[in-house]
């Protein structure tokens, strides 16, 4: 693999170095044996590394996709489980490198900065799209995230971030 972009770089390197003392692995995700459906994942932090995705049109079906909050009572953290076809379960970044509203983690139920900070994080997985993500995540914050259950489980599909982005104001 070739990575023309110097800054991608110096930032994939980062990453992989972070975790170079951790349990990584190659992970084939679907029923296909191609290399465009690997990822390399950290078996420590349970973390995908790298995605190389399929070539051609991916389109997304929003009903193929979807989003689970999980509350740890004992750990007192919020955390997230993404789901989407041909791609083994993967827990959400939280990407406070992007914007950190909430060092402490991601939260649901209520419109404060851990709110914002999983907001942002649903929507630039979903979207893939880091300006589109920073242009809907407040209105989603307020229109979605603030009104799952506080500290609970819940579950949101594609198809429910979408219809929530296309709500008016």
């Amino acid at each position: 693999m070739i990575v023309q972009n110097s800054s991608l770089f110096v930032e994939l390197s980062r990453e992989l170095l972070s975790h170079s003392s951790h349990r990584v692995r190659m992970a084939r995700y679907g029923d296909t044996l191609s290399a465009d459906w690997l990822g390399v994942e950290c078996q420590d932090c349970r973390k995908l590394l790298v995605e190389f995705l399929p070539s051609g049109n991916c389109a997304r079906d929003p009903e193929q996709v979807r989003y689970e909050g999980h509350y740890d009572e004992v750990r007192d953290v919020c955390y997230v489980e993404v789901f989407k076809p041909g791609k083994a379960p993967y827990p959400l970044q939280e990407r406070q490198d992007i914007v950190n509203h909430s060092p402490t983690g991601i939260s649901w139920g209520y419109g404060g900065s851990g709110p914002a900070q999983c907001a942002l994080a649903i929507l630039l997985d979903y979207l893939g799209d880091d300006e589109a993500a920073r242009a809907h995540y407040h209105d989603f914050k307020f229109k979605v995230v603030a009104l799952l259950p506080c500290n609970a489980e819940w579950t949101l599909t594609g198809r429910d971030i979408e219809r929530a982005l296309q709500l008016k104001s």
